[in-house]
């Protein structure tokens, strides 16, 4: 498995970072006593204040980043409140505004960067998240190692300002590789997002179906990349979205969560999707009418790759906090939730997609869009795929890029709800008979006490 390829934008943003950061450092002390004749130990206290603060303000940024903006523009914002601090430094009478600049910069810069490094491999195995890690503080070392060497000799030898003014350019270079590798739409679609975006609720009214094919869901797919971790609608990443069942080879998650997702393409433009409590109840009792519990699973959208399983069990939450979903299985999920028990008849092939991690529900079909009279505002990073001028695919969560990949081309929308799950290999065989599956909201059969 490969790391992903945000991987090497974060290593030169971060290094040239690293190399605006210690270079200043080796300079301030040294300036303050030379240049600006401060006694030693007040230089010295001087920063001690300012390094102490430094290593506070990172708890402050992540907290905004949170609540109120997100990642990516934190990093911007981070980046550009150091490139500006470093560029005052060069000017005495500003020097202490200067390291405020620093101060709060490297608060929204530091802990975003790193988190959203973590993000990028949510569904990725650890020991490939660990090396993807280590390559990252090879980064942080190289510019650690260089900055001093290069912007302490200019400093001292040349000139104290240019020191500085090198230290603000290695910030430049960082945040130059990280719009152009990354955000090379994002500014325009963070622009866009702030103005009023359609909104179309998903419908399977064939009066909006433009195709050829009847809109309905007719698949689910098993998949290491489930929408729901993903996409970051429904669940954070801390929040249980799954139930095995490793005696009887039994999945239970969700299937369709009531949701808005953003969508881009080149025919619609930028909208958003909605999938309302109506709708989706509406869906469900059409597929489980029509439902033909044979080959009804596949793996990763592929038609041709049949999971030996079915549905056991189906029906859609009305009372969240009392509903079985949470009770029983533990998953916190919104009242109009479809939730699904999957029974795999076949223990080797479960313990495969144990193993490939191909254990998240996805939601495939053709669903129709209907114009809403709603309007979306945001002044976050949509969630959903962002397409790049080069053709790459980007996948926000949260307002974060969590997965970057060549795009695929699509005959129909595929709307996906999903859930990860990890399961543990089972040695026990299970006989199933084919059952018939009614327009009934539950099954017959409950795994929780079977």
């Amino acid at each position: 498995m490969k790391h992903p390829r945000l991987l090497r934008t974060l290593f030169f943003t971060e290094m040239w970072e690293r190399f605006s950061f210690y270079g200043m450092r080796a300079l301030l002390v040294l300036y303050l006593v030379n240049a600006m004749a401060y006694s030693d130990t007040d230089a010295l206290h001087i920063y001690g204040i300012y390094t102490g603060l430094v290593y506070l303000t990172p708890l402050i940024g992540g907290y905004i980043a949170d609540k109120y903006t997100n990642s990516i523009n934190a990093i911007l914002i981070g980046g550009v409140l150091m490139m500006v601090g470093h560029a005052l430094l060069a000017f005495e009478p500003l020097f202490f505004i200067g390291l405020g600049f620093l101060i709060a910069g490297n608060g929204f810069f530091k802990p975003n960067i790193s988190s959203m490094l973590g993000n990028l491999y949510l569904s990725k195995p650890e020991k490939l998240r660990d090396e993807g890690f280590s390559y990252f503080y090879i980064g942080i070392n190289i510019g650690a190692f260089l900055a001093p060497l290069v912007i302490g000799f200019i400093g001292e030898f040349y000139s104290w300002h240019l020191g500085f003014l090198m230290a603000a350019l290695g910030m430049f270079i960082g945040l130059i590789i990280f719009c152009l590798k990354i955000n090379q739409n994002i500014f325009s679609v963070l622009i866009k997002s702030m103005e009023g975006l359609p909104t179309y609720k998903i419908t399977i009214d064939e009066a909006y179906n433009d195709g050829t094919e009847p809109l309905g869901v007719d698949a689910i797919a098993f998949t290491a990349n489930p929408a729901v971790l993903v996409k970051g609608v429904a669940f954070k990443s801390q929040a249980k979205s799954h139930f095995a069942d490793e005696k009887k080879y039994r999945i239970t998650a969700p299937a369709m969560i009531p949701m808005d997702i953003y969508r881009r393409d080149d025919e619609m433009g930028e909208y958003y999707v909605q999938f309302t409590e109506t709708e989706i109840d509406t869906i469900f009792k059409d597929f489980m009418l029509n439902l033909n519990n044979r080959n009804l699973f596949n793996l990763e959208h592929e038609g041709d790759k049949i999971v030996p399983a079915y549905i056991l069990e189906a029906w859609l939450v009305d009372n969240p906090e009392g509903d079985k979903a949470k009770t029983t299985f533990g998953i916190d999920v919104p009242k109009g939730t479809l939730m699904v028990t999957a029974q795999v008849t076949d223990t080797d092939y479960y313990n495969k997609l144990v193993e490939a991690k191909q254990v998240g529900f996805s939601i495939e079909g053709f669903l129709g869009l209907k114009l809403s009279n709603q309007i979306k505002t945001n002044n976050m990073l949509p969630e959903g795929e962002h397409t790049l001028e080069d053709g790459t695919v980007i996948v926000v969560k949260d307002g974060v890029v969590v997965e970057v990949r060549e795009p695929e081309t699509e005959v129909a929308m595929e709307v996906e709800a999903s859930t990860e799950v990890e399961m543990e290999a089972a040695k026990e065989e299970v006989v199933v008979e084919e059952e018939t599956i009614v327009e009934e909201v539950e099954a017959a059969i409950d795994p929780a006490v079977d």
